[in-house]
């Protein structure tokens, strides 16, 4: 009986240590992906090819140009059209910001 409560204890024990490295495995797959949209519903976007998801809270900006300089604006998900060029900040499996370069269009 005692070697069945130690075992299960050091199971325990082991999955409470492994379950840490596991949230930051997941939460460390942060990069960004620039690319031509193909399709945005705003829970969707797909973009070269690739299909992400996108979060509720989804921060949208642009990017313009005006006599040579480069300027960041607030943009909404009614903004984001096919063949817009985007950069997408994708965190995990998600879309959690899309900035429209609209100077390229």
């Amino acid at each position: 009986m005692i070697r069945v409560k130690t075992h299960f204890a050091a199971v325990v024990l082991i999955c409470a240590l492994l379950m840490p490295l596991a949230v930051c495995a997941a939460d460390s797959s942060v990069y960004y992906f620039t690319g031509r949209v193909s399709f945005f519903d705003g829970i969707k976007v797909v973009a070269d090819g690739k299909e992400y998801r996108v979060i509720d809270k989804c921060i949208y900006r642009k990017h313009t140009k005006q006599n040579n300089a480069y300027f960041e604006d607030k943009a909404g998900p009614n903004e984001v059209r096919g063949g817009d060029s985007v950069v997408l900040h994708v965190n995990g499996n998600v879309v959690d910001k899309i900035i429209i370069e609209e100077w390229k269009r």
